[in-house]
């Protein structure tokens, strides 16, 4: 009897592959242009960097759009909650002898670069002239590879150092990500949804937002620590433990600082500091590499992330203060906070990086440091 080669067999299979009907086609196409409707509707905009539904950052961005500068000069915070709870704009721009200066705190909960990314694509470019600032909060939880896996980043990363070859599915995963960004639930997507395409094709129908509460500084003791005891010092300090550098925060850090670059920002790259007995758990990596090392020459170097200085504040004594000035393992009290934005506002006048006004200027050439110089305090 003869035998079937194996092409034979293979067309033979290939024939029995049942094709998926008319009905089954349609109702993919439909799907996929339902989800990329819902998307956009959302204010997703194509090519943005691929993170979830995100009210807050479209709120966010509404609420900058329609500030106007009065001077021309701003100063934009980005950032997560140590930025929102650690930097006071109204203190700013006083402390700077600006009282009109637009300094506007967009730190988000739980942002990281892409984030921040993502939001500044959503920011309208300024027309006026005038000097422009941006402050970015860098913080270690929001760097960790195990706690921000991400296809997208992966493959956006392998993609930067190519060498010849890249596996076909982290390809795929990168073009899906690009194409449609996952979303979260529906309630989600009608805030952005009101926020970002009903803000722009109705503008009299949305508010402008208000800058978020820092409701941390107005609740009572007792609610305060029911909110942060899963923030404390010692169960946020073992989330350090087995802590990795994610390459594509850095990446994404790296195009944030061009695009501000590119919006004629200059950036201070800022570490706000954390509780002592939190500090005690960073260190030495399991594998017995220097984490700190590492975070410094990555994320806290000029040369890695292009930034024009780095103000890089590790505990309270950075600030001649104590641990006190904190609710949790880095989120500060309003004292706190004040003793902070007092402190960035003396860096930015000395390091004479941005021209606000020639009252921040002047002053003595001996307590300045040259242009786009970087200092960290200990």
């Amino acid at each position: 009897m003869a035998r079937r080669s194996s092409i034979s067999s293979f067309r033979i299979g290939v024939n029995e592959i049942p094709l998926p009907s008319g009905a089954v086609i349609v109702a993919l196409a439909v799907l996929v242009v339902f989800a990329a409707a819902l998307a956009y509707l959302g204010g997703w905009q194509f090519g943005e960097p691929p993170t979830r539904a995100y009210p807050t950052l479209t709120e966010q961005a509404l609420r900058y759009n329609r500030t106007p500068s009065d001077s021309g000069d701003e100063i934009l915070l980005l950032g997560s909650s140590l930025m929102r709870l650690g930097v006071v704009e109204d203190a700013l721009s006083k402390d700077l002898d600006r009282p009109h200066l637009r300094v506007m705190n967009l730190a988000m909960d739980g942002a990281g670069p892409w984030e921040d990314l993502r939001l500044l694509a959503r920011l309208h470019r300024s027309t006026t002239a005038g000097a422009r600032l941006a402050v970015i909060e860098v913080n270690r939880a929001s760097f960790d590879a195990r706690l921000t896996a991400n296809e997208y980043g992966e493959a956006k990363v392998a993609l930067a150092s190519y060498t010849g070859s890249i596996s076909l599915s982290r390809l795929a995963a990168m073009v899906r990500f690009e194409a449609f960004p996952p979303r979260q639930d529906i309630t989600y997507w009608v805030q952005e949804f009101r926020y970002g395409f009903l803000a722009s094709a109705a503008p009299s129908m949305v508010a402008t937002p208000t800058a978020p509460p820092r409701v941390l500084w107005s609740v009572d003791a007792e609610t305060q620590r029911r909110a942060v005891r899963a923030m404390t010092p010692a169960v946020a300090g073992k989330a350090l433990l087995g802590w990795r550098l994610s390459s594509d925060k850095v990446m994404a850090l790296r195009e944030l600082v061009r695009e501000l670059h590119a919006r004629k920002f200059s950036v201070i790259l800022l570490q706000t500091p954390v509780h002592s007995a939190y500090l005690e758990y960073w260190g030495q990596g399991p594998d017995g590499s220097d984490d700190a090392a590492t975070w410094r020459s990555k994320v806290l170097d000029r040369a890695s992330t292009g930034a024009d200085a780095v103000l890089a504040l590790d505990d309270a004594k950075a600030m001649d203060a104590t641990d006190a000035v904190f609710i949790d393992y880095g989120h500060m009290t309003r004292d706190g906070a004040l003793i902070q934005t007092a402190l960035l506002a003396h860096f930015i006048q000395k390091t004479r990086m941005l021209a606000l006004s020639p009252a921040l200027a002047s002053g003595p050439a001996s307590s300045a440091q040259p242009a786009g110089s970087s200092r960290t305090r200990n």
